[in-house]
């Protein structure tokens, strides 16, 4: 992995996208409440320079869009248009590589709605599939609580433009929280919402809360059970949640997706590092004592192995569960502040002499003692992908 710095920076851009450009975005002011305009800019960060691009589009912030291909680096916004009384949101696909702009959806909507009464969410599947998501808000019974529990899904074939709505009794009841690719041909999915959010475990009735579960799906069979409007999709379940338990986090590192669960009964926190290569679970970490989110485990993945975050008064300790003699320790004066592949990022402050501003720097350190580079600088964030590590210092 090659580093780069990333010299006075203020904001890291959104995500890497093709060769040593990231995507960066502006918010704006728009007509309507509670919606922003975007401007959206090529930054090219070997050269330090970036560029406007799609400036014939009138972009808009007003749905989540997922994009669930694998490895997938291309660019997806909406734009608006006034037609008479209503308004045209159109959802494109922009390939930087060939400089393309696709057009893969529209819909009329009334914006009185978004973002306070209604939230919708898109999820791409591949290249010709797209799952939309609508989110109504409502209350519960007893009108303690009111957020997005209500939802309803639709595939739509992007090349023969025809849509189909999603009878599924998981995606319908539960709704679909979150959808990411793990290798060319399979996708994880969780549904359901967690009940660590708001704590909706004090403020919702068992029966009003969802199960919530983690899966593997294949893509491809996902999409033929969809329009086929099956109602018990094909999903290897690999936990389920309800009531007395919610799921607190969960994420992708290769070869691993990494979840934890909370028990409210007996305040414990479970963390799974599951290997969807091998479909096994690898090792898991019990949390005792959680009274608070901030008291959740932090975990890493460095260098293909799993770590947990121990935070103690006399520093940090990387606790590695497959080989504990590998743990690193990171003493107290010095700062954690990111993990990525084989490496671990922290920083160092230096008082200066008579007075002087506080020095700080970056340590880029490769597990499990090797220090590559110091650098000077206040640490502001950083991206990386398998061939590149981009540090971001202001």
């Amino acid at each position: 992995m090659d580093i780069h710095i990333i010299k006075n920076s203020y904001h890291v851009p959104e995500k890497l996208i093709y060769g040593s450009h990231a995507l960066e975005k502006e918010l704006h002011e728009s007509p309507y409440e509670g919606i922003s305009e975007v401007s959206m800019f090529l930054y090219d960060l070997r050269r330090n320079h970036k560029e406007e691009i799609l400036t014939k589009y009138r972009k808009i912030a007003v749905g989540d869009i997922f994009d669930c291909e694998y490895q997938s680096n291309k660019i997806y916004f909406h734009s608006y248009e006034k037609d008479g009384d209503h308004l045209v949101i159109f959802l494109h696909r922009y390939d930087y590589y060939t400089d393309t702009v696709e057009t893969i959806y529209h819909y009329v909507e009334d914006f009185s709605l978004f973002p306070h009464q209604v939230k919708i969410q898109f999820f791409v599947l591949n290249d010709s599939h797209l799952l939309i998501q609508k989110a109504h808000l409502r209350s519960n019974l007893s009108e303690s609580y009111h957020d997005y529990l209500d939802f309803e899904q639709t595939l739509y074939h992007i090349k023969e433009k025809r849509e189909v709505r999603v009878i599924d009794e998981n995606f319908a009841n539960n709704g679909i929280a979150y959808i990411e690719a793990i290798s060319p041909t399979e996708i994880m999915i969780k549904t359901g919402f967690s009940l660590i959010e708001d704590k909706r475990y004090e403020k919702l009735e068992p029966f009003e809360m969802s199960v919530e579960s983690i899966g593997i799906a294949n893509t491809a069979r996902i999409v033929s059970d969809l329009y086929l409007t099956q109602n018990n999709l094909i999903i290897t379940m690999i936990e389920q949640a309800f009531q007395t338990k919610t799921f607190a986090n969960y994420y992708v590192k290769a070869p691993y997706l990494v979840y934890s669960t909370v028990n409210f009964e007996s305040y414990e926190e479970t963390v799974v590092f599951y290997n969807y290569e091998t479909r096994e679970v690898v090792c898991s970490y019990i949390n005792h004592d959680i009274t608070d989110a901030t008291m959740l485990a932090k975990t890493h993945v460095i260098a293909g192995s799993p770590y947990i975050q121990l935070d103690s008064e006399d520093g940090v300790d990387l606790y590695e569960l497959l080989e504990p003699q590998n743990s690193i320790h990171i003493p107290q004066e010095e700062k954690l502040i990111g993990s990525f592949d084989d490496y671990i990022l922290i920083e160092t402050s230096k008082k200066a002499l008579l007075g002087g501003k506080e020095q700080k720097r970056v340590r880029i350190q490769k597990i499990p003692e090797d220090v590559l580079h110091t650098e000077k600088g206040t640490y502001i964030g950083a991206l990386a992908d398998k061939d590149n590590l981009y540090l971001f210092v202001q």
